[in-house]
């Protein structure tokens, strides 16, 4: 947790025009989560915000009001980038120079490095090859480290503990991601499929950071 006197410091290591996603929760249960650009902040003062294109959620304008909570997740850049999240308040908005939100400056801030982040539950699905044959197969969960894959079990899949495979991600909401290595650390036999612990090696850190990003800011 990061307290107050760090929170400027932090805050100015979002880069204006960066994307942020704005979570917001009524105390009647009701939610909507959107993503917009973040503009700026004023140290001890605001955070601005872009007002989101309200024509493409009719129920946006309801929950885009003065005193109402959100939370913001935004991302750092850097090495190992790290996600940073914080409650803030809608205090105002502004038309002039353009339509923006202004925010408070909160009291606390959760930073979270990608490098330490633990693993999320994912459904990503990929391909592996081994003697000639495509495997296809799913992530189960994923960190910056490693993660869990699953694959029917069929005769011709032999996998063993230390050997190194090369992930495709097959996944259409990801693109075309080729060439994520890893070192096998376990095989665990189903009734009907088999799943396997993988360790990345360095030179994926930056391909799997990048998937991460896009999971944690859908």
């Amino acid at each position: 947790m990061i307290i107050e006197q760090d929170i400027t410091n932090t805050l100015s290591k979002i880069a204006a025009g960066s994307q942020v996603v704005v979570d917001i929760r009524t105390p009647a249960g009701q939610q909507t989560k959107f993503k917009t650009t973040y503009i700026g902040f004023l140290p001890n003062r605001f955070i601005l915000l872009q007002v989101p294109d309200l024509s493409k959620n009719s129920k946006l304008p309801r929950f885009i009001k003065d005193k109402v909570s959100c939370t913001i997740r935004g991302l750092i850049e850097g090495h190992e980038g790290a996600v940073v999240a914080f409650i803030s308040n809608i205090t105002s908005a502004t038309q002039t120079p353009s339509k923006m939100l202004v925010l408070s400056i909160p009291t606390q801030l959760q930073l979270q490095h990608l490098r330490k982040l633990a693993r999320i539950d994912t459904h990503i699905n990929i391909v592996i090859k081994i003697n000639e044959h495509h495997f296809s197969g799913i992530i189960l969960n994923l960190s910056a480290r490693g993660a869990l894959l699953t694959f029917d079990k069929v005769a011709e899949l032999i996998l063993k503990e230390d050997e190194y495979l090369s992930v495709s991600v097959t996944d259409k909401n990801f693109g075309n991601v080729d060439d994520i290595i890893g070192k096998v650390c376990n095989v665990k036999k189903q009734v009907r499929s088999i799943e396997v612990g993988l360790s990345f090696n360095d030179s994926s850190g930056e391909i799997v950071s990048q998937i991460l990003k896009q999971i944690l800011f859908v």
